[in-house]
């Protein structure tokens, strides 16, 4: 546990500490926190044509934006040719003109439901990334699922894999020194293993949602189909589109940590345990620091190698934005990626059904759009 993750303790310490979290139970805010991130991000509610372009709303954690940032699209870009958009297909001196470009973006559109993909569906209409649509039969899809029990030998030895080169370190040690200066090479381990114990509980999907929803003076029955629209400048247009009741609950409470048990098992206590791994996080390195002074010096040289492995992982990490690996958005966008298509389970056994459609355009106008021909289509299910 070096250096880097010494500093990267203390920033969490300090935004757990600013939101509140330690005030005592149910105070303070998860948002934004290591508890919940907040993607930074609003949306509004279309129903078709029409939306309030100043309601927006706060996407908060936006689970399936997120998990649709990490499709990568950049492939299909390799087919396109970039071209001025002339006023008819037709128009030869329009389509020859090639046109300069500063980035160009894609809109992702994923269509949710309650429920696994119906043997009888009829094709549906699929946007590639040329712009052209063709008829599809819809996939049964990747299931990817979560799990309440922490207790899943995959879990455990990904978590044991993962501290290899801490965990043989201090084996070496204990074994030929028989020195306890090794409880310092095993402490991530057993970090990571509390937290995984104490991890928090979390908000599922619930299907007792009220019977209207509110799209500012627009208010729909909770069955009719909607749009959630999230412009991100950098990373493209996310539209979601499924029954209103379903769409809207993964922009509020869903994942959100539960907070309002008490006792030995309760939310409290996970909060709690979960803010002193931190701390001891922040410890480990300064104690390390001053107890090595002592240690002998061969031991010492692994502490100092420990250390510069230590700050090119945390360099690697950062570089492959290794705050997705092995989580549940990743392995969504992987399904998606691949099939287009997805289950979706939470841990409660409810399931959802998703696909995807992708369009890259050249330009934000040519979004704009796009997306308004999208949404003409939109229409309540029989």
């Amino acid at each position: 546990m070096g250096g880097p993750i010494h500093k990267a303790a203390l920033a969490t310490l300090d935004q757990l500490i600013a939101s509140g979290l330690n005030a005592g139970y149910c105070r303070g805010d998860m948002l934004g926190t290591a508890f919940y991130e907040d993607i930074h991000q609003k949306y509004i509610l279309r129903r078709g044509e029409e939306y309030e372009a100043d309601l927006q709303k706060e996407a908060r954690n936006g689970f399936w934006i997120r998990a649709m940032r990490l499709v990568h699209w950049y492939a299909l870009e390799k087919t396109q040719v970039p071209r001025s958009t002339g006023k008819s297909p037709r128009d030869e001196e329009a389509s020859d003109k090639v046109i300069r470009l500063r980035a160009r973006r894609p809109i992702f559109r994923l269509t949710l439901r309650y429920g696994d993909i119906q043997q009888n569906q009829k094709p549906r209409q699929t946007i590639h990334a040329a712009g052209e649509r063709k008829l599809s039969k819809s996939k049964p899809g990747i299931l990817v699922e979560e799990k309440s029990e922490f207790f899943q030998p995959h879990v455990l030895l990904a978590i044991v894999v993962s501290e290899t080169i801490s965990l043989g370190a201090g084996i070496f040690i204990a074994v030929f020194w028989g020195s306890p200066f090794s409880a310092w090479f095993f402490s991530p381990l057993l970090i990571k293993l509390m937290g995984l114990v104490f991890s928090v509980r979390r908000q599922i999907l619930d299907p007792a949602v009220p019977k209207q929803i509110d799209v500012g003076h627009m208010p729909l029955e909770s069955h009719h189909t909607i749009i959630s629209e999230m412009s991100d400048i950098s990373r493209g247009f996310f539209l979601v589109e499924g029954p209103g009741e379903l769409v809207v609950q993964f922009y509020k409470h869903y994942g959100h940590p539960e907070r309002y048990r008490r006792g030995l098992n309760g939310d409290r206590l996970r909060e709690v345990v979960g803010l002193a791994l931190v701390v001891i996080c922040i410890l480990i390195f300064p104690t390390g620091l001053v107890a090595f002074v002592f240690a002998p010096q061969p031991i010492q040289w692994i502490w100092l190698g420990y250390q510069l492995y230590t700050t090119v992982a945390m360099h690697f990490f950062r570089f492959v934005d290794g705050r997705t690996i092995g989580s549940t958005e990743s392995e969504i966008a992987r399904a998606l990626r691949r099939d287009g298509c997805v289950r979706f389970r939470d841990s409660q056994g409810t399931t959802v059904y998703a696909q995807l459609d992708l369009k890259i355009v050249d330009s934000i106008a040519d979004g704009r759009i796009a997306i308004d021909q999208e949404l003409r289509s939109v229409k309540d299910p029989d």
